[in-house]
């Protein structure tokens, strides 16, 4: 299909440009156009609920833009409907509303009257924008004291769970679970029961069209969900296992070198979280906190406040897009805001 100045017919497909993108409607005749767009009442709203399929004159479709007409291939004029089937439709369609701009814009509306499909080629290149944009986002929740356990999808995932005999670690993997569904469905818009989640021979979660990373603790949860590989590892700031004879097994001297302003305890679970996140990450089938480099630059560290302090390190690309959210809630989840962390 290609666009072009012009004196529009009966039943064509006009547009004109609104800012960014444009705005669609089907020619009558006499200067009258059906448009889904906001009614002469509510000309200046920018309300879903104002916005009908109405009819407008062109002047009024216009508001001082150019009118462009679409002019049709062969095989797209074989596919459209007459002229006068195409105005029926767009009147039958009068009055009605449910705009959504990514799913029921102006741009359906009118590829529907004329082709019978509902279609948008600039939303599918919005989609397609926002789908390229590197996504790191973790999600960070406190633990609550007696989640109600229920059945989880995939199958693989509530196995696990059923085979957990510490009722304490399958509360903290069901509630890290319902994190990280939450977390896909916000971030990516997916359903964790449909995207093919499963352990590897790893034991690594992998999953179609995206890479999520678990972690928990006792207090708190974390999940993280990317389109890259993805490791993160959740740790209370002071916690009492970590003591200088770990420090010294697990440490190489540019490690400690790096954590020696701070207090051992600390410097400690900044290693082994950064150490945890990493493999997370690689996915192997062993954890030898000796041999993996915490000082990586691809390793990113920070501190997180719910009720205490949390050490959250995430390993991943384009740190530089971290997000993190607080999840509040037990039977129903909800993304309570977008949290102040630190680096640490």
């Amino acid at each position: 299909m290609k666009w072009k100045l012009g004196t529009p017919r009966r039943g064509d497909m006009i547009r004109v440009r609104a800012g960014q993108f444009y705005h669609y409607g089907i020619y009558v005749d006499d200067g009258e156009v059906i448009q889904f767009g906001p009614t002469p009442d509510a000309e200046h709203s920018l309300l879903d609920a104002d916005i009908r399929v109405c009819v407008s004159d062109i002047h009024g479709f216009l508001k001082g833009g150019f009118l462009e007409v679409a002019s049709l291939s062969l095989p797209e004029r074989i596919k459209a409907a007459k002229p006068d089937e195409i105005v029926s439709r767009a009147r039958r369609e009068l009055g009605k509303g449910g705009y959504d701009i990514l799913n029921n814009n102006c741009e359906h509306f009118a590829n529907n009257c004329v082709f019978g499909t509902k279609s948008s080629e600039q939303v599918d290149s919005v989609r397609s924008f926002w789908q390229n944009i590197p996504v790191l986002d973790v999600y960070v929740a406190v633990q609550p004291d007696a989640p109600v356990v229920q059945k989880v999808e995939p199958p693989q995932r509530q196995k696990e769970l059923d085979a957990c005999k510490n009722e304490a670690v399958r509360a903290q993997r069901y509630f890290a679970w319902r994190v990280l569904c939450a977390g896909l469905n916000r971030s990516l818009g997916l359903d964790a029961g449909r995207i093919g989640l499963h352990r590897n021979e790893n034991k690594k979660w992998i999953a179609n069209g995206c890479e999520v990373s678990l972690s928990h603790c006792k207090g708190a949860v974390c999940a993280a969900v990317s389109k890259r590989p993805v490791g993160v590892d959740i740790e209370p700031l002071n916690d009492p296992r970590y003591r200088e004879a770990l420090l010294l097994r697990i440490a190489t001297q540019k490690e400690k070198d790096a954590v020696a302003a701070l207090p051992t305890g600390e410097g400690l679970c900044k290693l082994w979280t950064r150490k945890e996140a990493a493999f997370k990450r690689a996915g192997g089938a062993q954890f030898l906190p000796e041999q993996i480099d915490a000082t990586d630059d691809s390793i990113r560290t920070v501190r997180v406040h719910l009720d205490r302090d949390y050490l959250v390190s995430v390993a991943g690309e384009n740190l530089g897009n971290l997000r993190i959210y607080e999840v509040s809630g037990t039977d129903e989840l909800h993304c309570v805001r977008r949290t102040d962390f630190e680096p640490f």
